[in-house]
This record gives C-alpha cells, structure tokens and sequence, in this order.
C-alpha cells in the first residue's frame, strides 16, 4: 500500500491542516447545530430545552478582565454548551467530524482492532482540561456529555438550517469515558502528529434520544 505522506513532516502539517479546519467548523457551526440537538432532544423527552454558550461565558469575562494572562486550564476545559432541559442541566462538549477514524476496524501494525469505528480525543489538553473543569467547578462527570457531530459533508458554507438526516450525533458522558480510559479499554494513537488521543470506540457511543431521557 503507498504511504500517504512521504514523511513525518507531511503527516504533522496535514494533522494541523485537518484540526484548524475541525476549528473552523465548530465556530460557524456551534449554534445550529446547537438548535438542532435541543429540538431533537425536546421531542425526546418532552420537556423545553434551550442552550447556552458556557465555555464562552467563561473566557470572554477572563480575558476582557485579564488581558495579558493565557486562560487557566479550569477554564480552557469547560464545556462548548449548557444545555437546559427543563429543570436539569447538561454540559456540552461538541466535536465536528467529517469522518470516523476507521483503522480501528480491522487493525493495522501499530493499531489494535477494535472491530468498530473510533472518535479520537485529544488526551492533552482536550480531556486533561475537561476533568479539571469539572472538579473546580464541582460539575459531576455524568452531567458532562461529549458529542461528535459527523457529517461526510460538512462545510462552513453550508446552510445554517440544518436537517437532522445530515448528521449522526454520537455521545458518551465524561463519567463513562473516564471508567473506560481508567480500565485501559481504549488505545492512544499519535502516529507522527505530535499529539496523542484517545482512540475511542463507537460502539460505546449513545445516540441523543439515548443519552438524554
């Protein structure tokens, strides 16, 4: 099989590439696809359900108070999105995917086979940060809902009305993911691009109506 980058260098630019634009969908795209998620959630269960930015809410004040100081990691974890569901509070950290990570699959030489697809999480700072989020600000694991919106066709041009036949929402809460990470149940991958993740599984995923009852 031919390489698909002749180098680590090509491997690492094309990573960066990939996660700024990963960046660039979740800015045009966090507020539809936060309306979409509280109108499926709402015929779900039945209930009103509205959101907040709440990493913004936090940044914004801590920056425009502290200009020349970086974000401190209790702040840099929070959630993209509160969600209100009635009277019960659910924090968001949405990840926009174009594409499952499919090696998983069947393995590879240095990839063991899960027999499911993945999502990756990045274990610094992305998951390191979340759970620090959570105990400074005493919000309990099961309350903190990682969402990977995928998309084959995701764009930032694309329409901000969003169908939910688009996408496919996969979740699973901060509190099982940790069980999972601490049991070793998932592998790290890194493969050259200077940041290592947490390969996890898709079929440890839920699905809106699921994760939210």
């Amino acid at each position: 099989m031919t390489a698909l980058y002749d180098n680590d260098d090509q491997r690492q630019q094309a990573y960066r590439d990939e996660r700024q634009e990963r960046w660039s969908l979740e800015d045009a795209l966090i507020e539809p696809i936060a309306r979409l998620i509280c109108s499926i959630i709402a015929s779900s269960v039945g209930k009103p359900v509205t959101y907040e930015k709440y990493a913004e809410s936090l940044i914004a004040p801590f920056l425009a108070e502290y200009p020349d100081q970086s974000v401190p990691d209790t702040i840099r974890g929070a959630p993209d999105l509160l969600l209100n569901i009635g009277r019960e509070r659910k924090y968001v950290e949405l990840k926009i995917k174009k594409h499952r990570f499919r090696k998983t699959v069947y393995g590879t030489k240095n990839i063991k086979p899960y027999g499911c697809e993945s999502h990756y999480l990045d274990i610094n700072p992305v998951y390191t940060n979340i759970l620090k989020h959570a105990q400074a600000y005493g919000i309990a694991y099961r309350d903190i809902i990682l969402l990977y919106a995928v998309n084959q066709n995701a764009s930032i041009t694309m329409s901000k009305q969003l169908r939910a036949n688009e996408w496919e929402f996969e979740c699973i809460s901060l509190e099982y993911l940790k069980s999972n990470v601490d049991v070793g149940r998932y592998q790290t991958y890194g493969q050259g691009y200077g940041q290592t993740t947490w390969l996890i599984r898709c079929d440890d995923m839920q699905h809106l109506q699921e994760i939210f009852r």
